[in-house]
């Protein structure tokens, strides 16, 4: 049994090491490649870039945790897993931190409200953050900034299907 749990663990963690990959290079890609474009063009790529990460990071988390009931089933006795004195390892307390960690950048990707279509019925309102950047070389003499927003029926929104 230890050897065949030795053995999917590799394979568990390969795996785990590709969602690690799309989700690390779903962010350098935004932040890298589309962050200094702003255009149409860009909303479709950043979307996709979007899911890449939480994909991955969904990935990590569900990897991570395989490897640990893999580590549980071939250390465990069998009368009863070890749990507690696994987790209280550096190995267990490390992968149950990756595991958090994975689920927050795939939450943190899944919550930039900016590139997810958000459906508003007449009359209703909804509360929703924005982070406005400044250039830090704005004059001085510059007091006042103003911010627009546009709404598109969703057939002809930028970026949209079938455009």
């Amino acid at each position: 049994m230890t050897l065949l749990a030795g053995f999917l663990d590799v394979v568990v963690r390969g795996i785990g090491l590709v969602a690690f990959s799309a989700a690390v290079g779903g962010v350098a890609f935004a932040l890298l490649v589309l962050r200094p474009f702003s255009g149409d063009l860009s909303l479709p790529l950043l979307r996709r870039s979007l899911r890449l990460i939480v994909w991955g990071g969904v990935g990590v988390a569900v990897t991570q945790l395989m490897s640990l009931l893999l580590q549980l089933a071939a250390l465990g006795p069998p009368d009863g897993w070890p749990v507690l004195a696994l987790l209280l390892t550096d190995f267990g307390a490390v992968a149950t931190l990756r595991v958090f960690l994975a689920v927050a950048l795939a939450a943190a990707a899944l919550s930039c409200f900016c590139f997810i279509r958000q459906t508003l019925k007449a009359g209703e309102s909804k509360e929703l953050p924005v982070v406005v950047r400044v250039n830090a070389n704005v004059p001085a003499s510059m007091k006042e900034m103003k911010v627009r927003y546009e709404f598109y029926p969703l057939q002809k929104f930028p970026g949209a299907r079938g455009q």
